[in-house]
């Protein structure tokens, strides 16, 4: 039985993110039209768009390909810093179940970060917004780890930043710049939508030379490429 053709949209924040995935594609899939790849089966049709680095350039970007463009599921890659408690080793390749603005509000008196739902704009569960994956894609996606996120747009080195919010204890917790405006996007146009990371260092202050960019580069687009066949 033929399957369904799918329309697959990629975006990464910087093409050296995803550059051996589109390697990969220029390899074993046929070009389409614009910056779309077709399978040779003609099951999947794989568009890869650049969407920059932040919050702001990602929203921009992505609501522009979504109001011009139809998908059937979107993919978000690119490298995270984790927070250093034990749980991950630079190199992992994390699913993002949940994601959040980190910097989206206000301060106290004393300094204390203040959420827009302690400051009486939004409800709490505006904050944290879920992965939502496609149905093909599930069993796959439980063989990673599965972690929670924060969205910055400041990237502080700080690990006391986590104490700020209520967390899930039993997730590992990483740091994106993009991640939330994604989640964010997709969610509102009632997208499946799927965000894979895999963590180049640890949220401390910045030393590029403890820094494992190379592995997790590797590591992040071979997962990427294992998990278009479950689509």
């Amino acid at each position: 039985m033929k399957k369904e053709s799918r329309n697959i949209l990629i975006i990464a924040a910087t093409p050296f993110e995803i550059a051996p995935l589109t390697e990969w594609l220029q390899q074993h899939y046929s070009p389409g039209p614009g910056t779309a790849w077709r399978s040779a089966d003609g099951h999947l049709q794989i568009s890869v768009e650049l969407c920059g680095i932040g919050l702001v350039a990602t929203s921009f970007n992505l609501g522009r390909l979504l109001g011009s463009h139809s998908f059937d599921c979107i993919l978000q890659l690119g490298i995270a810093g984790a927070y250093p408690t034990g749980k991950l080793s630079l190199g992992d390749v994390v699913y993002v179940s949940t994601d959040r603005i980190a910097d989206l509000g206000a301060s106290d008196p004393e300094g204390n970060f203040l959420s827009l739902h302690h400051i009486g704009l939004a409800e709490p569960s505006a904050a944290v917004i879920p992965a939502a994956p496609p149905a093909a894609a599930q069993h796959f996606l439980q063989t990673l780890p599965a972690v929670q996120s924060l969205s910055v747009n400041h990237i502080s080195g700080d690990p006391a930043r986590q104490d700020h919010f209520e967390l899930d204890k039993d997730l590992p917790l990483i740091e994106s710049m993009e991640g939330a405006a994604f989640h964010y996007a997709c969610h509102t146009a009632g997208l499946p939508f799927i965000q894979i990371r895999s963590i180049s260092n640890w949220v401390e202050p910045r030393d590029k030379s403890r820094w494992q960019m190379k592995t997790a580069i590797e590591n992040l687009n071979k997962t990427a490429i294992a998990l278009l066949h479950h689509l």
